[in-house]
C-alpha cells in the first residue's frame, strides 16, 4: 500500500464516526477511484455491507448505469481538482428509482497533490418528484386560466380583497370569506407591510401611473401570517392594470414558498458542512500528534454535527481514558473501566455501536459531565 494510501485511510477511519451520524450518502474513495470507506445510509441504499465494497471500484458493486455516471463525475474531480456538483439516479434494494443531488470535492496530501475524493449525495426524489407534478399541474390548466394552481386574490383601488380562491384561503388558512372585503396588509407582517406604505401608493393612484396605459406586473417576496399565527413566506406576483371603468384592480397570484426557503437553507448547511468536512481531512492528513488528531476531529464535530459540547475516550488495556473534550468549562480526566457500569461511552464501546440516551435521567450508568445535560450520543 502507498503512502498517500495509508494515509487516505487514516483520515477515513477517524471521521468515520461523524459521518455515521449523518442521514445523506457519504463515501470516500482514492486516487484509484476505490471505495475506501462509505456511511450506514450507502450501504443501506444498495444492500450492501461494509467489506462488499472496500477496495472496489464502482463498476464492481453498483449497477452499470450508475457506475457510469459515478466514473464520470470522479474522473471530473481527480483531473481538474475541483468540487462539483451533479445530480445522479440509481435503484435501490426495492427496485425504486431515487434522484440524488451530490456533491464531490478532492482530498489533497501534503504537497497538494489530489489523492481521493470525498463525495455526499442527498437524497432529493420526493423533491423532484413534487417539482415534476407542478409542472405538469400548470401546464394542464395553463389553457385554463395561467395562474390556477396558486392562490388568487383581485384588490380594488381601496385595497380590499374583493375575490380570493380556495387555495389562497388554504394558504392563509382563513374561510374565503373572512378574506373578503379586508385590507390585504391586513395578512402581511410588519416588515412585508412596510413595503405598501400609503405614500408610495399614493403614487400608484396619480394620473400618471404606469398601470393606466399597460397592465404593470411586480413581484415580491412577503411574509404573512395566518389566522394560527404561524408566519410563511409567500411569493406574490402583482399584476396592476385599469379595468373598465378606468379604476385600479390588481391580480395578485400567490405562492407558499415556506418549504422553499427551508430546503434552501438546508442545502446551505449540507454545503457548509461538505467544505468542513472536507477541510478536516486535508487538516487531518497532516496531523503530527494524536493531541492534534483529537483537537482536530473535536472542531469538525462542532462545526459539522452542531455538537456544544463533546468528549474523546481512548480505550487503555481495560479502561478508557478521556483525552479531550469540547465546551466544558473544566478538564475533568474521566476514567471508566470497561467492564464496569459507569458511562454511556463504556456500553458503547462494549457493545461496537452507537448509543444514543434521549433522557440521561433515566440511564442509571451516565456520568454527570454538566449540569443540564438532558441527552448523550456515544
Amino acid at each position: 500500500m502507498s503512502n498517500k494510501d495509508f494515509t487516505l485511510r487514516n483520515a477515513c477511519q477517524q471521521i468515520q464516526a461523524l459521518l455515521r451520524a449523518i442521514p445523506d450518502l457519504v463515501y470516500i474513495k482514492d486516487s484509484q477511484r476505490r471505495n475506501i470507506m462509505a456511511n450506514k445510509a450507502y450501504l443501506e441504499l444498495f444492500g450492501l455491507k461494509e467489506k462488499d465494497i472496500i477496495g472496489k471500484k464502482d463498476e464492481e458493486i453498483l449497477p452499470a448505469d450508475l457506475a457510469t455516471q459515478c466514473r464520470a463525475s470522479d474522473e471530473k474531480v481527480l483531473k481538474e481538482g475541483t468540487i462539483i456538483r451533479c445530480e445522479e439516479y440509481a435503484v435501490d434494494v426495492k427496485g425504486r428509482e431515487r434522484h440524488f443531488e451530490t456533491i464531490k470535492a478532492p482530498i489533497y496530501d501534503k504537497k497538494g497533490k489530489v489523492i481521493g475524493i470525498v463525495g455526499v449525495s442527498r437524497d432529493i426524489t420526493e423533491s423532484k418528484l413534487a417539482y415534476k407534478r407542478q409542472r405538469e399541474r400548470e401546464e394542464l390548466f395553463r389553457s385554463v386560466v395561467e395562474s390556477a394552481y396558486n392562490g388568487i386574490a383581485v384588490i380594488d383601488e381601496n385595497l380590499k380583497i374583493t375575490y380570493a380562491n380556495s387555495l389562497l384561503a388554504q394558504i392563509l388558512g382563513y374561510p374565503k370569506e373572512e378574506l373578503l372585503g379586508k385590507d390585504f396588509r391586513t395578512f402581511l407582517t410588519r416588515e412585508s407591510k412596510a413595503l405598501f406604505k400609503d405614500e408610495m401608493l399614493k403614487k400608484y393612484m396619480s394620473k400618471n401611473a404606469l398601470w393606466r396605459k399597460k397592465p404593470l406586473t411586480t413581484i415580491y417576496e412577503l411574509k404573512a401570517i395566518r389566522k394560527d399565527g404561524e408566519v410563511i413566506d409567500i411569493e406574490v406576483k402583482a399584476k396592476v392594470f385599469a379595468d373598465a371603468y378606468g379604476k385600479m384592480r390588481t391580480v395578485a397570484q400567490v405562492m407558499d414558498v415556506t418549504e422553499k426557503k427551508k430546503l434552501e437553507a438546508e442545502k446551505d448547511l449540507f454545503e457548509k458542512r461538505l467544505s468542513e468536512l472536507n477541510r478536516y481531512a486535508q487538516k487531518l492528513n497532516m496531523a503530527s500528534s494524536m493531541e492534534e488528531i483529537c483537537r482536530l476531529t473535536l472542531k469538525a464535530m462542532k462545526n459539522t454535527l452542531g455538537f456544544e459540547y463533546a468528549s474523546i475516550f481512548i480505550a487503555e488495556e481495560r479502561n478508557l481514558r478521556m483525552v479531550a473534550q469540547l465546551g466544558y468549562k473544566k478538564a475533568m480526566g474521566l476514567v471508566l473501566p470497561l467492564d464496569g457500569n459507569r458511562g454511556v461511552v463504556t456500553i458503547a464501546a462494549r457493545k461496537g455501536q452507537t448509543i444514543i440516551v434521549p433522557d440521561i435521567r433515566k440511564e442509571k450508568a451516565y456520568v454527570e459531565a454538566r449540569e443540564g445535560m438532558l441527552s448523550e450520543l456515544a
